[in-house]
């Protein structure tokens, strides 16, 4: 055992110097030495703890900072050293200063006063900082002093003002929104919110509705609709594109569509609502409304390019700092002017360009240098310049003369930007294309033919779907409405020019490359009349018909022959300066005909169409079905390269006659059939029978989904609709295993992406081939199309196609 204790002593010594003894006296302080010792342990448990946490903690005694964590340092900036014996105002925001001084005398003076608040601070390197300080009076070295912590909270602080931004930009944008739109509680379906167009809309003032519930209002008129309504929501949180209709104020209904979403604030749960008033355009605003989406999505996607261009002209600017170190890697010349056009650096490919070394470039203006001769005028002062960057970069295509040696090149001038985005120069870029145009026609000319045909095509299967929505829905319209009615007729010349425009489609996939044709009976008799004068109309050309009273009907693909036809009027109109006479002849070829050397015993009809124009020399007669084979300044060399392409893909025989100075025959045979045209009544009642069963339908585009179940179900069929060939496929084996039975199927071609028509024919017809199988499709021009039968279909319903259509190709399945 051991004791702390105090000693006082003192030695005695004699009168010789010599050493008696020691008196003294011991006091016991063991307690209070072990008190000092638990202190000191005490307060570097508390340093030790401070140093260790994440949070700034600090000592202030008269207002001069004492201690101090490393995290307060950190937090400030500062060293240590930097921030103990000065003033804590003086790491203070200047707008927080005197708040805090008078928190901290009050404080120290005893004073009941908060012990969190939250201020501002600068750190040493000049940052504004948000912090959240928790603050006590202690004894420190025996006098009052301040013990705080402190946490940076600047990121929360930023997350609340944004979140303020956010929460003021909505209820902005949802009171000034032209369109209806209110907040409901998600429990009792209170409302909580209403914008000016919902009150407009449904006759109610705010106070009218603020506060009440949907039931209270009664504003839903069809009480089935209500619950739909409330079960979707509250099943999926969210009800998209809902038809409802709504009672206003005063009594009136009006037919809706409504969109909520959930969303969840302040921890309790609301609905917002948008309301889009159809009431005067329920039956036709269908179309209208998907095609708004679309342009939606387009613009879009337009928004998104526009910021994906914005995003890389930033990245150009910050690559201008390397534009140096990779100048000379660019095999390309490279030209950098001033804003006056005097040239400031070039690479070595402009000096092996020009010609030049790099000093004789250097200094002076470009225009001096380059002598050039461009498609469009280029004028390299600064004036002239900016106007243009300041919208697009120029391109141009030009002659580079040098010497005597000349190159075909692109140029391209791009503006050059300082920081504050100002235009204080050019680069210029000469690329040497003389080798490249040269490969780039020999391109152009093979394959031209097969671009414009998958252009042709695409755009022809887009456009098709489109019109088999119009068609479908018009027609539809059509079979509710008396025909006898002023807007029946309008309806009915809407549905004829819709059809105009797929005889567009299919000129374009004839001009591309003819298509597989997809034939039909017809009378050649009206379209060779219609088509003539169409395309003489405006010219002083007569022509002249000579046409067989009782001229056979042909099997032919209506828009490739009226192809045909064009084709050759517009070559002879042009071939005559447009005057003169055309000639048409449409007679059956009798016994006396040459061609019966060839076709035998078969019936054809000859159609002639003879110009007295300044007609084709003999050595070109042989080449003018070539392709790209033409005599005019600005022809494709296409045109009579599609015409015989046609005829024979139709197994008819085309044959030209020739004489300088007299003029050209064109005659055309196309074999003749017994069959008897096909004509639709405009009123939709030649076919009258009610469909029994079900139909499995597959197409992937939602606007034809909508008007094909929308006709199968007027027929009194039920209509089941896959997107995708795999799932149709299996329905089809589900029907078949459990013996019930679909009665049809109607099927898409392609699905883009997924299985289509053609591939779900082929799994079917393995084991089935009784299953009768309609195949649809806008791409008139596949092969599929003109021999449906070798693929398994048993017909077909080309797009677009009216509801008379459709009820005929089911009758024919069906018999």
């Amino acid at each position: 055992l051991y004791r702390y204790v105090l000693t006082i002593s003192q030695s005695h010594y004699d009168e010789q110097g010599n050493f008696l003894g020691l008196s003294g006296v011991g006091t016991d302080i063991h307690e209070k030495k072990l008190s000092e010792i638990k202190l000191i342990e005490s307060e570097e448990k508390f340093k030790t703890l401070a140093n260790s946490v994440l949070t700034a903690i600090f000592i202030i005694q008269d207002d001069i900072l004492q201690w101090i964590n490393p995290e307060t340092a950190h937090i400030l900036e500062y060293s240590e050293e930097e921030i103990i014996g000065k003033p804590f105002y003086y790491f203070v925001h200047p707008d927080d200063v005197e708040a805090a001084r008078l928190r901290a005398d009050a404080r120290q003076r005893g004073e009941d006063i908060i012990n969190r608040y939250e201020a501002r601070i600068i750190t040493k390197n000049n940052i504004v900082k948000w912090i959240d300080f928790n603050v006590a009076t202690i004894l420190y070295n025996g006098r009052i002093a301040i013990l705080g912590s402190a946490s940076d909270i600047s990121i929360r602080k930023k997350i609340e003002l944004e979140l303020k931004t956010s929460e003021e930009k909505f209820y902005k944008a949802f009171y000034s929104s032209p369109i209806p739109m209110t907040i409901n509680t998600f429990r009792d379906g209170v409302y909580r919110e209403v914008n000016e167009a919902a009150c407009q809309t449904f006759g109610y003032v705010p106070e009218e509705s603020i506060g009440r519930s949907i039931f209270e209002l009664n504003i839903f008129a069809d009480k089935e609709e209500l619950q739909n309504y409330i079960h979707t929501l509250r099943t999926n949180e969210k009800v998209k594109d809902f038809h409802v209709t709504f009672k206003t104020k005063n009594g009136l209904l009006k037919d809706c569509i409504i969109n909520s979403d959930v969303f969840v604030s302040s921890g309790e749960t609301f609905v917002i609502s948008s309301i889009i008033d159809i009431t005067q355009l329920k039956r036709s605003a269908q179309i209208i409304y998907e095609q708004y989406k679309e342009l939606q999505k387009i613009n879009n996607d337009l928004i998104k390019t526009k910021e994906e261009l914005t995003l890389r002209n930033i990245q150009l600017f910050e690559e201008k700092e390397r534009f140096n170190r990779v100048l000379e890697s660019i095999n390309d010349a490279v030209i950098v002017t001033d804003r006056s056009a005097v040239i400031l650096l070039v690479n070595n490919a402009t000096c092996n360009l020009l010609n030049k070394e790099y000093d004789e470039l250097i200094g002076k203006d470009i225009i001096s240098i380059l002598d050039l001769d461009c498609k469009q005028p280029v004028n390299f002062t600064f004036n002239t310049i900016i106007e243009i960057l300041q919208q697009k970069s120029i391109s141009n295509e030009c002659i580079l003369h040098v010497g005597n040696v000349s190159y075909n090149i692109e140029l391209y001038v791009l503006p050059l930007k300082d920081q504050m985005n100002s235009i204080t120069g050019t680069i210029v870029v000469l690329r040497d294309i003389t080798q490249k145009k040269i490969i780039e026609e020999h391109i152009a000319r093979t394959s031209k033919l097969e671009s414009v045909g998958l252009l042709a095509a695409g755009i022809a299967h887009d456009f098709n779907n489109i019109l088999t929505s119009i068609v479908g829905n018009l027609s539809l319209i059509k079979t509710r409405m008396n025909a006898s009615s002023e807007l029946y007729q309008h309806i009915n010349d809407a549905e004829k020019a819709s059809f105009k425009a797929k005889e567009l489609t299919q000129q374009l996939l004839t001009f591309a490359k003819g298509g597989a044709p997809v034939k039909k009976v017809t009378s050649l008799s009206a379209m060779l009349k219609d088509i003539v004068t169409f395309v003489l109309r405006g010219s002083g050309i007569e022509s002249k018909f000579i046409i067989d009273d009782n001229l056979y009907n042909v099997e032919v693909d209506e828009g490739q022959i009226s192809q045909v036809i064009q084709n050759i009027v517009i070559n002879a109109r042009e071939a005559m300066n447009d005057h003169g006479l055309l000639k048409v002849y449409a007679l059956n070829v009798n016994e006396d005909d040459p061609i019966k050397a060839i076709i035998g015993n078969d019936k054809y009809i000859r159609i002639s169409i003879e110009d007295n124009g300044p007609g084709i020399q003999n050595e070109n007669i042989e080449k003018i079905f070539d392709p790209y084979y033409t005599t005019k300044p600005h022809g494709t060399g296409l045109g009579l390269t599609v015409v015989y392409s046609i005829i024979k893909q139709h197994g008819g025989y085309i044959f030209v006659d020739s004489q300088p100075g007299k003029g050209t025959c064109f005659d055309i045979y196309l074999k003749a059939t017994e069959k008897k045209v096909e004509t639709i009544d405009e009123n939709g009642n030649e076919i009258s029978f009610i469909g029994k069963g079900r139909v499995l339908v597959l197409e992937d585009d939602e606007n034809i989904q909508f008007i094909l179940r929308t006709m199968l179900e007027e027929l009194g069929y039920e209509v089941d609709i896959s997107c995708d060939g795999d799932e149709a496929y299996k329905k089809y084996l589900v029907a078949k295993e459990s013996d019930q039975h679909y009665s049809f199927a109607i099927m898409d071609l392609t699905i883009p992406g997924k299985k289509g028509g053609k591939d779900t024919i082929t799994q079917i017809r393995k084991f089935d081939n009784e299953f009768k199988v309609i195949v649809s499709s806008g791409y008139s021009n596949d092969p599929v199309m003109s021999n449906y039968k070798d693929y398994g279909f048993n017909g077909i319903l080309p797009k677009p196609y009216r509801f008379e259509e459709l009820k005929q190709i089911i009758a024919a399945i069906s018999n």
